[in-house]
């Protein structure tokens, strides 16, 4: 579990949701990147479970503190929760007997709830839609979610951990991989929580999306290198998609923007977004529009005539 914050505002929530688990053999390492945390802080937070770990290290970025987190970890299961996030209370049971029944899966995950800040109360179950390989997941199809993943450690340390290039997008650079060396058992079971704050990476479309590209760049130039034609295609049909997503993205956000009186950033979205994919920045701006306009008018005015 790497922090950086000064005042890690939901750490101490997500440390119950693992004291909290129904599987009791576990050990959290929480690993603090530099992040000039007042000591008493997460020396207090860190203190609730002697199997709770606190290692400090010089800031480093998230990927190098997650692989500082493996190395000081001992479980042949690894799972990773960020400070934010919290599990329920069967995460871990889940995942051990999955991988009891299952010998030849290197990953589990789950669906996911997702958030708003400290609302515990979901305004969103992401299925995940279920089953996933390296091919749907590279191709822009279905994926596992790092906060319900649960891997064999052995499988992990084989592909390398987190690569430290990636600041952002490391985690999904660490599913790929994963995907590419045996199969991912799925649980429909909802164990894990995702946080939506003001702090997320994700809420700057623009940012969030130059990582994910930088990612599934490095694993097509590898792809490249090696013959490998099926995953440059897997990756290409996979950009296509995620730039359609992000351009009908950007607008909805634009026009939030435009809406709270932000011209420019609305301005800068609408642009990036139609660079990024016009027909799709288009095609979410009219079906906006349309209803926007279906919207005022009266109930009468919309039932057909006749």
């Amino acid at each position: 579990m790497p922090t950086h914050l000064v005042d890690p505002p939901y750490l101490g929530e997500a440390l119950a949701s693992v004291v909290g688990q129904d599987w009791a053999s576990w050990e959290v390492i929480v690993v603090d990147d530099g992040s000039a945390a007042r000591t008493e802080t997460l020396e207090k937070l860190t203190a609730v479970d002697p199997r709770i770990t606190l290692v400090r290290a010089p800031k480093g970025g998230i990927s190098r503190a997650r692989n500082l987190g493996l190395e000081h970890a001992r479980g042949e299961l690894v799972a990773f929760l960020d400070s934010d996030d919290y599990y329920y209370p069967p995460h871990l049971s889940c995942a051990v007997r999955a991988f009891a029944q299952h010998e030849e899966v290197v990953a589990t995950y789950s669906a996911i709830a997702v958030v708003l800040g400290a609302n515990k109360e979901p305004f969103e179950v992401d299925s995940q839609s279920g089953p996933t390989n390296r091919h749907t997941a590279l191709s822009g199809g279905n994926r596992p979610f790092i906060p319900s993943l649960v891997a064999r450690r052995q499988a992990v340390e084989a592909v390398g951990g987190f690569d430290p290039q990636f600041d952002r997008a490391q985690d999904q650079d660490l599913i790929f991989k994963l995907l590419g060396e045996g199969p991912c058992h799925y649980i429909s079971t909802v164990t894990a929580a995702y946080r939506h704050h003001d702090q997320n990476v994700s809420l700057d479309i623009i940012r969030s999306s130059g990582y994910r590209d930088r990612v599934l760049a490095a694993h097509r130039e590898r792809a490249l290198a090696s013959g490998d034609t099926e995953t440059v295609a897997d990756i290409a049909l996979g950009l296509s998609r995620a730039r359609r997503y992000d351009a009908g993205v950007a607008v909805s956000k634009a026009l939030a923007a435009a809406r709270s009186g932000d011209f420019r950033k609305a301005a800068d979205l609408v642009f990036w977004s139609m660079r990024r994919s016009p027909s799709q920045a288009l095609r979410t701006a009219g079906s906006r529009a349309w209803r926007k306009l279906l919207s005022r008018r009266r109930p009468s005015e919309l039932r057909p005539s006749g």
